[in-house]
C-alpha cells in the first residue's frame, strides 16, 4: 500500500488497490481497469469515488461531499461509508457495511443487502434481490424494495415503505405513514405508525 497525501486531488489506478491511505481534496479510484479495492482509508475534503470490476472490501471512506462505491459484478463487504450522500452500488451483495449520510443515502444490490447499518439525515433508499438482518435510520423517508425483506429495522421520521413478495420479521416505526406491501406474504412484523399503518399481502 501507500500513503497518499494531495492538496487537490488523488487518482489511483491500478488492477488491484490494496490498503492505501489516501488524504486529499478529491479522491478518485474509478477507472476501468480496477479489479479490486481492498483496504485502505480514503478521506476527502470534497469528494470521493471509488468503482472496482470485482470487489471493494474492507475500506473506510469518508467524505465531506458525495461518496459514491461502485462494484460491476462483485460484492462492496466490510465497508465503512461517510458523505454529505452515500451511493452504494454492486453489482453482487452489500454486506457487512455501515454507511452514514447526512442527506440521501441510497444503495442498490444485484442479489442482497446484508447485515448493513444505514443512516440518512433526509431519505434512505434501498433495492435489492433481498434485503436481511440490516437496520436504516431516516431522517425523512424509508424506501426498502426487495423480493423478501426480513430481520430488518426501518426507522423512519416521516413516512416507511417496505415493498417486495415477502416481508417477514421487520421491526418498523414511521414518524407519519407506515406502509407493508407484500404480494406472497406479510407475516411476523412489528408496526408503529404515528399516522397509518397500512399493510397488504396476499397472505397476512
Amino acid at each position: 500500500g501507500n500513503t497518499v497525501d494531495a492538496a487537490a486531488t488523488a487518482t489511483l489506478i491500478g488492477a488491484d488497490l490494496i490498503n492505501n491511505t489516501v488524504a486529499a481534496n478529491a479522491v478518485v479510484a474509478n477507472d476501468g481497469t480496477i479489479q479490486n479495492i481492498i483496504g485502505g482509508t480514503y478521506t476527502s475534503a470534497t469528494t470521493a469515488d471509488l468503482a472496482a470490476a470485482i470487489e471493494i472490501g474492507g475500506v473506510t471512506v469518508q467524505a465531506t461531499g458525495d461518496a459514491s462505491l461502485t462494484t460491476t459484478t462483485g460484492d462492496i463487504v466490510n465497508t465503512t461509508v461517510e458523505g454529505s450522500t452515500v451511493v452504494l452500488t454492486a453489482g453482487n451483495n452489500i454486506s457487512n457495511t455501515a454507511a452514514e449520510a447526512l442527506t440521501t443515502a441510497t444503495l442498490t444490490a444485484t442479489a442482497g443487502i446484508l447485515d448493513a447499518s444505514v443512516v440518512a439525515g433526509t431519505t434512505a433508499t434501498l433495492g435489492a434481490a433481498l434485503i436481511a438482518d440490516s437496520s436504516v435510520f431516516a431522517g425523512t423517508d424509508a424506501a426498502l424494495t426487495a423480493a423478501q425483506i426480513a430481520g430488518t429495522a426501518v426507522t423512519a421520521l416521516n413516512d416507511a415503505v417496505l415493498t417486495g413478495a415477502v416481508l417477514s420479521a421487520n421491526a418498523v416505526s414511521a414518524g407519519n405513514d407506515a406502509r407493508l406491501t407484500g404480494t406472497v406474504q406479510v407475516v411476523g412484523n412489528t408496526v408503529d405508525a404515528a399516522a397509518t399503518a397500512t399493510l397488504i399481502g396476499a397472505d397476512l
